[in-house]
């Protein structure tokens, strides 16, 4: 199930999934941050939300 990014017609994005939708009016960034989040969580990704590996 991908997650889509689309545009809206004020310059806003809408991230969506055949779940439903996750986010109606957000910025580029933020909705391709989520789209890749989505993404990840439905190949097996399971957030915390601890640091990442890279962080020092």
């Amino acid at each position: 199930m991908p997650a889509r990014v689309s545009k809206n017609k004020d310059g806003t994005y809408k991230v969506s999934t055949p779940n439903g939708t996750h986010a109606k009016r957000t910025t580029k960034k933020k909705a391709m941050a989520q789209k890749r989040l989505l993404n990840a969580i439905d190949h097996g990704l399971t957030p915390t939300g601890g640091k990442g590996l890279m962080s020092a």
